[in-house]
């Protein structure tokens, strides 16, 4: 089974979702959540609130640094920006990496709801929201 690296990189890569996903990341929150919500259902982990409390406790310190991260990045140009996004990307996958060491091999006697964790980290989205993302990433 491919690392939640992986899987985010290979998403990433398809116009259509980079383009989703930097939509998710302005309009609806971190886009660690939207890819880590997929790869969660890819490999069918069931929902745990202990487990959704140690990402978020993760996740939020990380990504408040790579947002000030971004928007330093938006003054930058040439060389400078290139290497502010290195440093970008790198502290992601170190994220990503330290994320995906959390997550327990799923129970294969749970039958989960595939999409459960959208619904902890996208609450305020429903589900045609839901079925837009699933689609553009195929995994319907």
């Amino acid at each position: 089974m491919n690392s939640f690296w992986d899987f985010a990189l290979t998403q990433w890569q398809k116009p259509q979702v980079e383009a989703l996903a930097l939509d998710v990341q302005r309009q609806h929150g971190p886009v660690v959540y939207f890819l880590l919500g997929a790869w969660l259902a890819e490999r069918g982990q069931p929902y745990s609130p202990p487990l959704l409390a140690s990402i978020k406790k993760k996740v939020e310190p990380m990504e408040a640094q790579l947002t000030k991260m971004r928007g330093e990045r938006s003054t930058l140009t040439g060389a400078d920006k290139q290497a502010a996004l290195a440093k970008e990307l790198a502290l992601e996958k170190q994220l990503y990496q330290q994320l995906a060491r959390m997550v327990p091999a799923p129970d294969s006697t749970v039958n989960p709801s595939r999409f459960c964790w959208w619904h902890q980290f996208f609450p305020h989205c429903d589900e045609a929201q839901f079925s837009i993302w699933r689609t553009t990433l195929g995994l319907d």
